[in-house]
């Protein structure tokens, strides 16, 4: 499969599951939720979609258990939305990416 069409699906994935998390899911557990990347297989069945979670510890765990409920949902819509011949297994995964450079900030300004 070609990078630039996994390239194309990957950005059109996140696209709807981002519309899908912030429109369509109705579960109270999931607060503010941000889509930052979506990393798929190379046969487009697999799909791990990171996402960010603000709030407390707490709120982050219970946001991601309602992420992982909601996956057949999403999963359905995908269906409908986008064209392939499979739709793809959805995963989420907490990215502490943004967690980690705060850190790594406060650690600079400390230093100067």
């Amino acid at each position: 499969m070609s990078s630039q069409r996994v390239a194309k699906v990957r950005s059109s994935l996140r696209k709807i599951i981002s519309e899908l998390i912030q429109n369509e899911v109705q579960d109270p557990r999931i607060g503010f939720v941000t889509v930052t990347r979506v990393k798929l297989s190379r046969d487009l069945r697999h799909a791990q979609v990171f996402v960010n979670i603000l709030g407390s510890e707490k709120q982050k765990k219970a946001a991601l258990k309602g992420l992982k409920s909601a996956v057949g949902f999403i999963r359905s819509h995908l269906r409908d939305k986008i064209r392939l011949r499979y739709t793809p297994e959805v995963f989420f995964k907490y990215d502490d990416s943004l967690d980690y450079a705060c850190h790594i900030e406060t650690l600079l300004k400390k230093t100067k």
